[in-house]
Parts: structure tokens; sequence; C-alpha cells
């Protein structure tokens, strides 16, 4: 982790590649600007969303405060999709994102993105939300870097 950070946001790509090798089932991984920029009615299903979530300032410094610790937040979020689920029987919904989830978190947990990031941490995230026929399943990583 000693080297030294070029590109910010180098792990966004990484992340992305890691997911298309990882879990070929997936119709698309995308990187929109925030949750909110998702839009249900042009997404493919199943498909991961990768968005910066963020960075986590741990408060401690290194170098006589010159560098910081910082935690840089990932949010992965599963948007998967299913005539068969409406809102009073979702099952179909769950059993689709059941088989892709753990795929996503062993692709991801323990794997460093760069050089100067160490290896992901999977943390507390969002709920996961529901709507007629659509779900998305949140999952938020950490990867600490020095700045």
């Amino acid at each position: 982790m000693n080297t030294l950070i070029t590109n910010y946001f180098d792990a966004e790509t990484a992340i992305i590649g890691r997911i298309r090798a990882q879990v070929p089932e997936l119709k698309d991984v995308l990187s929109p600007f925030s949750v909110g920029d998702m839009v249900e009615a042009s997404q493919p299903s199943p498909a991961v969303h990768v968005i910066y979530g963020g960075d986590n300032v741990t408060g401690n410094e290194a170098g006589n405060g010159a560098r910081r610790i910082i935690d840089q937040r990932w949010l992965i979020m599963l948007a998967v999709r299913t005539p068969k689920a409406q809102l009073q029987n979702t099952t179909e919904i769950r059993i689709l994102a059941g088989e892709l989830i753990p795929k996503i978190i062993n692709a991801l947990q323990g794997w460093a993105p760069t050089e100067w990031m160490r290896p992901l941490v999977r943390v507390n995230g969002p709920s996961a939300g529901y709507s007629s026929s659509f779900a998305y399943f949140p999952f938020m990583f950490e990867g600490r870097i020095l700045t």
C-alpha cells in the first residue's frame, strides 16, 4: 500500500472488471453516479451497479499529519427483475438474487483492486429496496488507502 495514488478512482474500473469476470451470468455491470441515476425501465437484469460511496476518514494520520488513512467506500448494487415477483409474492426474485449474491461477495471480499489499496472488506450498507417485479440488493465494501 506504499505505492502513490495516480488516479483516485482506479478501483472502480478494477471492480467492474472483476465482477464481469467472476459473475458472467450478469447482463451488465454499470457505473452510475448515484443510486438515483439507476432507471428501472432501461436497465438490464440481472445487473450490478458500482457506485463510489465516498470516504470514511478514520482520523488516523501518518507522517506528522502529511498523510491520512482513508477507507474508500464502494457500493455494489445488484438489480434483479422478474415478472414472476409481485408485491405480495417476492420469493422468485430472491431465488434469482440469492444465486448471484455469493458470487459477487466472493469476487470482491478480500481482493485488492489496486496496488495502493488494501483488500476490500464488507461493511454495513443500505437496506435492500423493492418495487413490483424489481429488487435492489446493496453491498458496501471499503478499501483502505493512504492519502
